[in-house]
C-alpha cells in the first residue's frame, strides 16, 4: 500500500519535471493534479485498509458462530441424553406401576373370595 503511494508521488514530481513550463497557472496545476493522484492512492488505500479489517471482522464473527454452533450441539445432545434417560425412568415406572395394579388385582379377588366364605360360613351359622 505504501510503495503505491510512493509510486503516485514520484509519478507526480516526473509529471511536474516534465513540464517545462514556467507559467505559474500551469505549474500549479501540475502539482494540483499530483496532488488529486497522491489522494486518490489516499483514498484506495484507505479503502484497501477498510475491506482488510471487515475481512478480519468477518473472520471473527465466523469462529463465533462456529463456537456457538458447537456449543449448541452439545447442548442438544446433552438435551438427548437425558430425554432418553428419563423416558427410560418413566416405562420403568409405568412397568412397576402395572405390576402394582395387578397384585392388587389379585388381593382384591383374595378379598373377595374371602368374604365370600365368610358370608357362606355365616349364613350356614345361622
Amino acid at each position: 500500500m505504501e510503495a503505491e503511494l510512493v509510486q503516485l508521488a514520484r509519478e507526480a514530481v516526473i509529471t511536474l519535471q516534465a513540464a517545462n513550463s514556467t507559467s505559474w497557472a500551469e505549474q500549479a496545476g501540475v502539482v494540483i493534479a499530483g496532488l488529486q493522484l497522491v489522494i486518490s492512492g489516499g483514498g484506495l488505500i484507505a479503502i484497501l485498509v477498510g475491506l482488510k479489517r471487515m475481512g478480519e471482522a468477518g473472520v471473527r464473527r465466523d469462529r463465533e458462530i462456529d463456537e456457538l454452533g458447537k456449543g449448541l450441539r452439545q447442548q442438544g445432545q446433552a438435551l438427548e441424553r437425558q430425554g432418553a434417560a428419563m423416558t427410560q425412568a418413566l416405562t420403568q415406572q409405568g412397568q412397576a406401576l402395572e405390576r402394582q395394579g395387578e397384585m392388587m388385582t389379585q388381593a382384591l379377588q383374595g378379598l373377595r373370595q374371602q368374604g365370600e366364605v365368610l358370608a357362606e360360613l355365616l349364613r350356614r351359622g345361622t
